[in-house]
């Protein structure tokens, strides 16, 4: 923790010398912004050294982590102890304070949900800690699933009348008649691509109507990074050479800075909402008519009633969460619908 405290005090003193001379500030991190950000740097608090995970806990199955750690740097350091957040938002660059105040969601809901509690530097440059029962207000001012029998469920809309399902459940014991599939390696396929092949051969021939599942394995960390590499509009030839020659320049991080570099972040937009199921099919078909934008990833998402801007929203039945002992209430959840366009 002492690397911790040092970087924290260096983000304090700056924090407080900008407070002092009454500066605006942005916060410079490790993160993948799709709008474009201008700030000065003498009026810029630098946040990026914060990127490691300080601790495990295998009694409590907890983890301290900096708000710099990638999703897929902190799997992998789960994975060496058997354990794995129950949170897992598909692109392994987006970083745990990034999932955490963008409201990153999976199977157990919100990654707010899976959150004890958070170190915060005021604007003043105080440290609080802050978590459901001290500085609530702060707890949830700074936070921005599934069918019970899926550890993994989301779905990718290829155009109006074709789309596809994704399922999935974690498993000790692979079919040795089934290849393991990666999708982090150049000679590995992308995930996009691989759905809407799949997706193709499914149909019987002229009928819109699917035969059986396909069913693939693959590793708890290649699944969790599943979006880590294309452009899905437009890939390059599927090929041993292309795929070797373009593969450092195809994972979204990287993606992500071209967005910017080459000025398209001023002409397109990347977002999803949360949505109630109940206006899910109006919303995609307003997206379809008017701007017929495709693909869209569908996620369910199971979420509380309760707000999270006002933690103090009554529940009308209280029983235990067995994560990190939280109490809510199960029958106030509401299926939300998150679509990302």
């Amino acid at each position: 923790m002492d690397h911790h405290d040092q970087a924290v005090a260096v983000i304090v003193a700056r924090v407080r010398r900008l407070c002092h001379e009454k500066q605006a500030f942005r916060i410079y991190g490790a993160t993948n912004p799709t709008r474009k950000t201008s700030f000065r740097p003498d009026r810029a608090v630098d946040t990026s050294k914060l990127s490691r995970v300080l601790d495990i806990n295998l009694y409590t199955k907890t983890a301290i982590v900096e708000p710099n750690v990638s999703m897929g740097h902190l799997v992998k350091a789960t994975l060496t102890q058997g354990l794995l957040p129950p949170v897992v938002p598909e692109f392994p660059g987006i970083t745990v304070g990034g999932a955490f105040s963008g409201i990153a969601s999976d199977k157990c809901g919100f990654f707010d949900k899976i959150v004890i509690w958070i170190q915060i530097v005021l604007a003043n440059g105080q440290i609080v800690f802050a978590s459901r029962k001290g500085n609530a207000d702060l707890f949830y001012g700074a936070a921005g699933s599934f069918d019970p029998n899926n550890d993994y469920v989301d779905a990718i809309q290829f155009d109006k009348s074709q789309g596809v399902i994704i399922t999935g459940r974690l498993t000790n014991a692979p079919c040795r008649d089934i290849k393991t599939q990666r999708f982090s390696r150049a000679e590995d396929p992308w995930f996009y691509p691989m759905l809407r092949k799949c997706s193709t051969s499914a149909l019987h021939p002229g009928k819109k109507q699917f035969q059986s599942p396909t069913t693939s394995f693959a590793t708890t960390e290649a699944l969790s990074g599943r979006q880590s590499q294309s452009s899905p509009t437009s890939p390059p030839p599927f090929n041993d050479f292309t795929r070797w020659a373009t593969d450092n320049f195809m994972h979204t991080k990287t993606l992500y800075h071209q967005l910017h570099e080459n000025g398209m972040a001023k002409d397109n937009v990347i977002q999803d909402l949360a949505l109630p199921v109940s206006q899910a099919q109006t919303y995609m078909e307003w997206l379809d008519v008017d701007y017929a934008i495709y693909p869209l990833w569908l996620c369910p998402i199971w979420q509380s009633q309760q707000k999270c801007m006002n933690p103090h929203t009554p529940e009308l039945v209280v029983s235990k969460n067995n994560l990190n002992g939280e109490e809510r209430s199960d029958s106030s959840r509401e299926l939300l619908i998150s679509i990302g366009v």
